[in-house]
């Protein structure tokens, strides 16, 4: 990871901090000075910027869909850190304070996806020389690392393949269309059946 030094905090009885950052002790003759030094690592950090797109015939049904991302890394002091952000194919969300040189996780999670329509795969990719992507092809991690000065800014763009399967199962609204259907399709041969039977009758 990559970190700069904050100012040394310098503290003690005897110490005097110039304004250039020197400092004097002043010991005398069979004296102890207790000095104390404390060294604080800022980490470097840059932007993210990260794009949804989606493809395949299925493209069209998810166009509002929202896909759940989320990253998560090792700061400076050994402690995990997550965000956790929703895409949306084309609105492109900003992550500020991503710690430089550091790899981060970034996992896409499954979602509601429109009726018929099956989530094929993910590809990771970048345009920007300042980061580096490692993922497997069609796999829904991968492992980034921005570099750069702090304040660089990189991008990443996440595509799925969605596509139209015809054998899924319907469900939700079209779900209670289609037996809805069925049972007025029920109820009209059931009539027709009763008026036969009855014409029958007469005759």
């Amino acid at each position: 990871a990559r970190f700069t030094w904050a100012d040394p905090e310098w503290s003690g009885d005897r110490v005097a901090v110039a304004e250039d950052g020197t400092v004097v002790v002043t010991i005398g003759a069979a004296d102890v000075a207790e000095v104390s030094l404390v060294n604080t690592a800022v980490p470097a950090l840059g932007s993210l910027t990260v794009t949804k797109s989606v493809t395949g015939d299925g493209a069209a049904r998810s166009a509002t869909t929202v896909f759940p991302v989320t990253l998560t890394w090792t700061d400076l002091l050994g402690e995990q850190q997550t965000r956790d952000i929703e895409l949306v194919a084309g609105d492109p969300v900003i992550l500020t304070d991503l710690p430089l040189g550091t790899e981060v996780s970034v996992e896409e999670h499954s979602t509601t996806l429109a009726d018929k329509v099956r989530w094929v795969g993910a590809e990771w990719s970048t345009d920007g020389e300042n980061v580096t992507v490692s993922t497997e092809s069609g796999s829904p991690v991968a492992v980034i690392t921005v570099t750069g000065e702090p304040g660089a800014a990189a991008a990443l763009t996440l595509q799925n393949t969605l596509v139209v399967d015809p054998d899924l199962a319907v469900t939700g609204a079209d779900a209670t269309m289609v037996w809805t259907l069925a049972g007025i399709a029920l109820l009209a041969i059931l009539i027709g059946l009763v008026l036969q039977r009855r014409r029958r009758t007469h005759a």
